[in-house]
């Protein structure tokens, strides 16, 4: 009775095997019917069909008519993994597609028995060839009608002469399903463009992280943030309601508008209502709390004379007042203009008025500056700039302290609030790491938001008097000496260079972590070669191989390899490499043309390698072909002498 392989739509017996079984050939179709319908349902239930990695399509300006797809993985919606192994040629017949746009390529699932059996028994086939099938349907063409489920790959316009334009920008990625009460589960998945695309309302409980810069939250209609407590927009540099995208850059305020800090107005305020200034409950239209400015009613204070010709506007005494000329609000005394307490008795600032002049600022309090610091120039273009261009002298900005190891200087560097950012300092209070410190700021007190406190912080890069550097440390121990990770950010190529020996030293194991693999090269005149003075080993664990097939014909297949003594090449073609000493090995070639897995290429490197730890399972298996040849010849040879 031949097989059912039929896959049922769920299958809930899993086959039992025991000792002294009959075994027939349906066992094993339910066998591999259960694996199929556990892994399939996952797949389908939990993922949205589409594509899992690779299948990009291409076309050639020079094989018109056709286009290829690359190797890959994609999801049907029955949880089919649709894996192509190497790149295919899809065919696009002129007569019927020719001069059409819109034409759209799908892959299907496909599967058909093969390798017929030709040993003793039934001349069936042994395996099944799970191989992707491609579909090309034009507009004007009925829709797909396939057996299985297709996923989308690209949409093609053809030109009269079979040109190919691919737009990939149609194409179906996989993502996840969100299994829920729902009828339809919500879905994730990447868009062609890269973004990630959920079809379904989300809700966060927590914060939300934008990590580029800058991020957008964009919809057709109108935007809504609700919550049953404040809103707090929470920036560094503050809030802009902008006109980017065509908005008027308007701020409308149904209720109260407070601000706690500092608020600016590029344009028009406008307001209805009151302001208060020191103050969250204006009694005025402009209320200002703590000083004796206060407007009540339509009072003003305007000066309408038009006179611009340095006149006192108001005077407070001979040569002395407030006055305007044609650009410049001034204030004139004859000697000094003095800032005084609040009795009028002692000074805190002094500017004199003569030519060389200068200003004396005696409180101990902080003083500010909204715009730019000249020192030495009247044109800074920073906040503080010190001398400028064509000016022939040395220029220092010097901190000074006192000694006895008790304190330290240098510069803070805060953003966004107190005591959180970075600082370079020299700090002598302490026998280890006395000396030059970038530190960084950002230890929380507890119970407060956004408060952090008045520390030392934590030194990154320390430079002690020794000239020696330390990251991540204040005590190192040579010229450069790194306390945790050190990454090389080049995309090309990052080298260390030393002009002795190169030590790399640890307590622990030695990881060389690359992606592409390592290579032990030629490049710099090296003989490339790598001495290992103790074992060299590879993880060949049985529980991390599966799929464990015996080797086959592998004494014939030997025999197309050459074992070859040879002088090594550089890359650059240079004889010789090895000093004249001549070196034994095989053809990576040769050895790719029997055992193509044991032969391989480095990422960036285009000459190939061989696997020389796998030719020992081959030499391996050799030897046993030829023993069991050897065996039979032996035992009549035996015969033959013990009848001689």
């Amino acid at each position: 009775m031949t097989a059912n392989y039929d896959l049922p739509g769920v299958v809930e017996k899993r086959v039992r095997f025991f000792d002294g079984q009959f075994l027939q050939d349906q066992d094993f179709v339910d066998e591999q019917n259960y694996h199929l319908d556990r892994e399939r349902r996952p797949l389908r239930l939990l993922h949205v069909a589409g594509i899992a990695e690779g299948l990009a399509v291409a076309a050639s300006a020079a094989q018109p008519n056709t286009v290829t797809v690359a190797p890959g993985t994609a999801i049907d919606s029955d949880g089919r993994q649709l894996a192509l192994a190497q790149a295919a040629t899809v065919d696009l017949p002129a007569a019927r597609l020719n001069d059409k746009q819109g034409i759209e390529v799908y892959i299907s699932y496909g599967e058909s028995a093969e390798d017929q059996q030709t040993e003793a028994g039934s001349s069936d086939f042994t395996r099944w060839l799970e191989r992707p099938q491609f579909t090309a349907i034009a507009p004007d063409e009925a829709a797909y009608a396939g057996e299985y489920p297709p996923v989308l790959l690209a949409r093609l316009a053809l030109d009269s002469a079979g040109r190919v334009t691919v737009d990939d920008t149609v194409r179906s990625y996989s993502g996840l399903r969100l299994p829920g009460p729902g009828a339809g589960a919500p879905a994730l998945r990447s868009t062609a463009t890269g973004q990630a695309d959920l079809d379904s309302a989300l809700t966060i409980d927590g914060d939300l992280t934008f990590a580029a810069a800058p991020a957008t939250i964009s919809g057709a209609g109108r935007l809504h943030i609700t919550g049953e407590e404040l809103l707090y927009l929470l920036n560094k540099s503050g809030v802009v309601i902008g006109k980017e995208w065509g908005g008027t850059g308007s701020l409308t305020v149904e209720g109260d508008l407070q601000a706690n800090g500092a608020a600016s107005v590029h344009q028009n305020l406008a307001v209805a209502g009151r302001i208060g200034i020191g103050t969250t409950a204006p009694q005025t239209t402009l209320h200002v709390s703590g000083g004796k400015g206060q407007f009540d009613g339509q009072q003003q204070i305007i000066f309408t004379d038009t006179d611009t010709t340095n006149n006192l506007k108001l005077q407070l005494w001979s040569k002395y007042g407030l006055g305007i000329n044609p650009s410049t609000l001034f204030y004139a005394a004859d000697g000094t203009h003095s800032w005084r307490d609040a009795g009028g008795i002692n000074e805190r600032m002094a500017l004199t008025t003569a030519a060389g002049g200068g200003l004396t600022v005696k409180g101990t309090g902080a003083s500010t500056f909204a715009g730019t610091v000249g020192i030495g120039t009247t044109t800074p273009k920073s906040d503080l700039q010190i001398g400028d261009f064509g000016q022939q002298q040395n220029r220092y900005l010097t901190f000074k302290v006192d000694g006895s190891n008790k304190y330290s200087s240098g510069l803070r560097l805060w953003t966004w609030t107190e005591n959180y950012g970075y600082s370079i300092e020299y700090d002598e209070r302490v026998a280890t790491g006395n000396g030059l410190h970038i530190r960084t700021h950002n230890e929380a007190v507890a119970g407060q938001k956004n408060v952090f406190a008045a520390s030392d912080g934590t030194s990154r890069v320390f430079v002690g008097w020794n000239g020696y550097v330390g990251i991540g440390t204040t005590n190192p121990s040579a010229l450069l000496t790194v306390n945790g990770d050190l990454t090389f950010a080049a995309t090309s190529a990052s080298t260390i260079r030393g002009a002795g020996r190169l030590h790399i030293a640890g307590e622990e194991l030695l990881y060389l972590l690359n992606k592409g693999g390592v290579i032990v090269g030629q490049e710099w005149g090296g003989n490339g070669n790598l001495r290992v003075e103790g074992t060299f080993s590879q993880a060949s664990d049985a529980r991390l191989k599966t799929r464990i097939r015996r080797l086959e014909s592998a004494l014939d297949k030997l025999a197309g390899i050459r074992g070859v003594s040879y002088l090594q090449r550089n890359a650059a073609g240079a004889d010789d490499a090895s000093g004249g000493k001549p070196a034994i090995g095989v053809i990576a070639q040769e050895v790719e043309a029997v055992f193509p897995e044991l032969v391989s290429t480095i990422e960036g490197n285009p000459y190939k390698g061989v696997h020389y730890g796998g030719l020992t399972a081959v030499l391996l298996e050799a030897v046993k072909e030829l023993k069991a040849a050897l065996d039979p010849l032996l035992e009549r040879v035996g015969a033959l002498e013990a009848h001689a």
